[in-house]
């Protein structure tokens, strides 16, 4: 088949601008350090760049979801450990004040004792997570427990507060006030109405009530604080381990991310060292095979 030189020109001119268009792509990605800025770029690894994308998008939220659960748990498991302490301190005093042969100024002093625990009972009641009460179910922002003429009121309600912590995994990160200070199963009256007649008892020296039932409620309630316990130490665990797959997820998704997205700037500039002799040389044989310069094709 005959070669014109027109043919030929023609041929040459469009070596030379794929040459320059694939120098072009080049030069951008070692300038921007991406492979795909554009759909157009590779259209199935946008896709999978999109996937990934929305992919950390979420792992991010679910890892705010989880520190928020973290610290609210964290802050109630501390809450816990201090009531329970006061129950342990007041079944102490209890059995101390069944004693009958006690004087009535040593009722007196650990009558006062009681008080003080049940007044350290109350704050911990309402203990708080930043500006949120911890107690009070759902309604975070309305102090749970209030007393007037020595009643103590719950305030809160029943609900328990989630977070989504995974696709399709919820977790609730509160205990309401009722499964923490409620009467719990084997005791007659709540935590607070049972420290009240721990208290009187003393001071009456009712050493019945305070070997009888008494002892009784304060061992139901000490047995509920260290169930409660138990159950917010699990969902700590839980919250952790699931932190740490979500951790270890995050960093394989940025691993692909950036295989998919971000260019490989060696590969870059050994391609564009390629492109830059394939031109010199194009442009070399050019000039020997047509004496003519290409502009005069042109014209």
């Amino acid at each position: 088949m005959r070669i014109t030189t027109n043919q030929l020109a023609r041929n040459i001119l469009f070596n030379l601008s794929e040459n320059s268009q694939r120098t072009d792509l080049l030069q951008r990605e070692m300038s921007s350090g991406k492979r795909v800025t554009v759909p157009s770029d590779d259209p199935n690894s946008a896709i999978k760049i999109l996937h990934l994308k929305t992919a950390l998008m979420e792992s991010d939220q679910y890892a705010r979801n989880l520190d928020d659960g973290q610290g609210w748990l964290q802050t109630t498991e501390a809450a816990l450990d201090s009531v329970e302490q006061i129950v342990a301190d007041a079944q102490t005093l209890s059995v101390q004040g069944a004693n009958g042969s006690l004087p009535a100024g040593a009722r007196d002093a650990l009558a006062k004792n009681v008080q003080e625990l049940y007044n350290q009972l109350l704050a911990q009641a309402n203990s708080m997570y930043g500006n949120r009460y911890l107690f009070g179910g759902t309604k975070t922002l309305t102090q749970p427990y209030t007393e007037a003429a020595g009643v103590v009121t719950y305030n809160g309600n029943a609900s328990d507060i989630k977070r989504e912590i995974g696709f399709g995994q919820t977790v609730a990160i509160n205990l309401t006030g009722d499964k923490v200070f409620g009467p719990p199963a084997g005791a007659v009256d709540d935590v607070f109405t049972t420290m009240t007649k721990v208290r009187d008892a003393i001071n009456s020296g009712d050493v019945a009530a305070l070997s009888g039932q008494l002892t009784t409620d304060l061992a139901a309630i000490h047995d509920n604080m260290l169930a409660q316990r138990a159950e917010i130490g699990a969902r700590v665990h839980r919250l952790d381990q699931t932190k740490d797959r979500l951790l270890d997820a995050k960093t394989n998704f940025s691993d692909l991310l950036d295989k998919e997205q971000n260019a490989d700037i060696v590969e870059v500039v050994m391609n564009l060292k390629i492109l830059e002799n394939a031109r010199d040389t194009t442009l070399a044989t050019t000039a020997q095979l047509i004496k003519t310069t290409l502009v005069d094709f042109l014209r």
